[in-house]
């Protein structure tokens, strides 16, 4: 009785979250590609030609900050291949593109307006802020009660292989358990990882009770008390400094933040 119970509620989850699921593995497969899907919408303003000579990220701050003086530079990513712009992050929430070897600034966009964008909060929220979160979130946990109570239901059979010249009825069952079986593992990591993003307001505590030690508190920072006042360091000086602290750490695009006042420029790798 109760693996009749446990066969109606899997078939019950499928049934009510099959649409979403169809949706979070179309969106989720296009967004392995979303960084060259957007570079492909957008070449004239991601691709450029390769010259021997690139310039300073301190130079390609200036010269977006001189193009659009009203809305300074917060923060600039490093590209991951010689035909790739810089991308600066402008204060009013749009993107500036600059030529890494020549200066020009190539043109400007709103990010949240892209088809990549749009793709992405499709499948994150439904396009509906936090509801559509939570909506996702609750799929994400019903594809994950799927993959256990699939596990529970295979196991008296263990099908690992589909029936050959079986009729049609037994090998869609089969294909149906070998299917499932072979792709549970994927699921529960996908889907549990999923809810632990989309509900991250609570699972990060719960997280960080995980850990040995409690965080660090945040490091600060002090002017020295000198006669001449400090020079600042550039944006290039400091993202030397921290890919020396942490050598090979960087294995995507970075980003450095830039602090728009003119009194002190900071950057971090993220």
């Amino acid at each position: 009785k109760l693996n009749s119970i446990l066969r109606k509620l899997h078939l019950y989850m499928a049934l009510s979250a099959s649409l979403l699921i169809l949706l979070l593995g179309a969106t989720g497969a296009v967004l392995v590609f979303e960084n060259e899907l957007d570079r492909l919408l957008n070449p004239q303003l991601f691709t450029v030609a390769p010259q021997t000579q690139r310039i300073s990220l301190q130079a390609a701050i200036e010269a977006v900050n001189k193009a659009f003086p009203q809305t300074p530079a917060v923060s600039l990513r490093i590209p991951d291949a010689p035909t790739l712009s810089f991308e600066v992050s402008l204060k009013n929430g749009r993107a500036a593109y600059v030529n890494p070897y020549t200066g020009t600034v190539l043109g400007t966009r709103d990010r949240e307006q892209s088809l990549a964008r749009f793709i992405h909060v499709l499948h994150t929220r439904l396009l509906l802020g936090e509801t559509g979160e939570i909506v996702m979130g609750v799929a994400c946990a019903l594809t994950f009660l799927l993959a256990l109570s699939g596990l529970v239901l295979w196991w008296p059979r263990k099908l690992l292989i589909v029936k050959r010249g079986a009729a049609w009825r037994r090998v869609n069952f089969d294909l149906h358990n070998v299917a499932g079986i072979y792709s549970a593992l994927f699921l529960i990591v996908i889907t549990l990882s999923g809810m632990l993003i989309a509900f991250e307001g609570v699972t990060d505590g719960w997280i960080k009770r995980l850990n040995h030690a409690p965080d660090p508190a945040p490091p600060q920072s002090t002017v020295a008390q000198t006669p001449a006042p400090p020079t600042p360091l550039t944006l290039d000086d400091v993202v030397r400094i921290a890919d020396a602290a942490l050598p090979g750490a960087a294995k995507s695009p970075s980003r450095a933040s830039v602090s728009p006042s003119p009194k002190s420029r900071e950057a971090r790798k993220a």
